[in-house]
């Protein structure tokens, strides 16, 4: 695969995002050496497996990684299957694929749809108030961080989220670089850099270390 076979528009969509932040900053930059720049194609104009995740087609990302995708499904109680019978209680089931900001985009939007939401009253106001059974702002970081920091060589699995009702669970390919008893504190580890640089440019993900602590925070609140 050559440069031609991506999708422009996409390419579009990620100047746009830079310039938002730093205008004119690739204004001088072709298509050709913003690619490149990005590691989206090598030296020689090929392809790289982070130019099919940012900026390949579904087309293409079925047909050279349909591994690259994020996975939902919502089961009723809180097993996969009935202990007693030992029949599927699965009651959805959703696939995002396309590009990984588009899984990002889509797989949260039907969060918010799904995720069940409670009510608070404010002992200030006496007003009812509707919140998310699991805070949005925890939702927003595991998600980005199960697609930004899966293993893609593992072309067996995918990032998978499944609901139940106790509980929702985030899971995706590969061991983690942190140990889990310091996942608060440990410096910031990626193994997929370059990705972490193009989605840090659209403001998915920081690189600041601060996703894990957001989540613990707004569990606690």
């Amino acid at each position: 695969l050559n440069a031609s076979s991506l999708d422009i528009q996409k390419l579009r969509e990620y100047r746009n995002a830079v310039e938002q932040n730093n205008p004119g900053v690739l204004s001088q930059i072709s298509d050709d050496r913003l690619l490149k720049n990005t590691g989206a194609v090598n030296q020689n104009g090929d392809v790289t497996l982070l130019g099919l995740l940012r900026f390949g087609n579904s087309e293409l990302l079925r047909r050279h990684a349909p591994h690259a995708k994020v996975v939902f499904a919502h089961y009723r109680g809180v097993h996969k299957v009935d202990p007693r019978t030992g029949e599927s209680i699965q009651i959805d089931d959703k696939e995002f694929s396309g590009d990984v900001f588009d899984q990002f985009s889509d797989a949260r939007q039907y969060l918010r749809q799904v995720l069940p939401v409670g009510a608070r009253i404010s002992g200030e106001t006496g007003l009812r108030r509707e919140e998310y059974s699991v805070p949005m702002d925890a939702i927003r970081e595991v998600l980005a961080n199960a697609i930004v920091h899966r293993d893609y060589s593992d072309r067996s699995s995918f990032v998978l989220i499944e609901m139940f009702d106790d509980r929702i669970e985030f899971s995706n390919p590969g061991r983690s670089l942190v140990p889990i008893d310091q996942l608060a504190t440990h410096p910031p580890a990626s193994r997929n850099p370059l990705l972490m640089t193009i989605l840090k440019d659209e403001r998915i993900v920081e690189q600041r270390g601060r996703g894990i602590p957001i989540i613990f925070s707004s569990m606690e609140r």
